[in-house]
């Protein structure tokens, strides 16, 4: 069982969520449940994603993560880069 206080996030017909344990999960928006994805940042994370520009910010305890989207460094020098659906 996981605690979500985060709100849910929703873009390119895909419902994101962080769970303050520091999974996040990816659901397909439709009318029958299916799990997209799943990721374990293992870090506390009470913060809603945040999303620009085909890229989603998770802000974790310890850190600021970046996944997708281009490179630039003026928005996120300190983020760290994850792909999407990577293993940890």
């Amino acid at each position: 069982d996981f605690n979500y206080s985060a709100s849910p996030v929703y873009a390119d017909g895909k419902i994101y969520l962080q769970s303050e344990e520091g999974k996040g999960v990816v659901l397909k928006a439709g009318k029958e449940f299916q799990k997209l994805a799943e990721n374990a940042l293992e870090e506390k994370s009470l913060a809603s994603y945040a999303l620009d520009d085909r890229t989603i910010y998770i802000r974790t305890a310890e850190h600021l993560y970046r996944i997708g989207g281009k490179s630039n460094k003026a928005q996120a020098t300190d983020a760290k880069e994850v792909g999407v659906g990577e293993p940890r």
